[in-house]
């Protein structure tokens, strides 16, 4: 994953709700799979071998925030399993296909978070985070965000 699409995601977080939030992580799962395929391609075992194990990180965090007293828990978490067996597989035989599956399943998953958000009202979980405002100037071939000034008190508070 390149540096500007670790900017991106971080300042998408940072103004992210739940299901937001939810959707990110399918998007940067997606983009380690790409990775993953990429690197295959190229024959460059170690940065395929990383981005598998990454992918994989992205949906063990998946799995850890299922709530299973919703009743789709108990199925979720067994795709869950199924999706990182299946990463597993593609690490071990170096094969494209199961990576495929897993990178379509995600999507799938990912749309239904993103219909669910639009019926929704959320505020950032960041209670304290700095505000972005993006297109209040604009240069011939860019459109800049302008961070607001303010508080040395950002983010969390403990």
């Amino acid at each position: 994953m390149t540096d500007e699409k670790k900017k991106e995601y971080t300042l998408r977080i940072s103004q992210a709700g739940d299901a937001a939030l939810t959707i990110i992580l399918y998007e940067i799962t997606s983009d380690y799979l790409e990775d993953a395929l990429k690197y295959l391609e190229e024959g460059n075992r170690e940065q395929f071998i990383e981005s598998i194990h990454r992918a994989q990180n992205c949906i063990k965090t998946q799995q850890n925030s299922i709530q299973f007293q919703y009743e789709p828990g108990t199925v979720m978490f067994s795709l869950y399993i199924y999706l990182h067996g299946q990463l597993a597989k593609a690490l071990a035989e170096s094969d494209p296909a199961p990576i495929r599956e897993v990178m379509e399943t995600e999507q799938k998953l990912c749309d239904a978070y993103k219909q669910v958000e639009t019926t929704m009202e959320e505020q950032p979980l960041m209670e304290n985070a700095q505000k972005v405002y993006v297109g209040l100037t604009y240069g011939k071939n860019s459109m800049p965000e302008n961070m607001e000034a303010g508080s040395d008190n950002r983010g969390f508070r403990a």
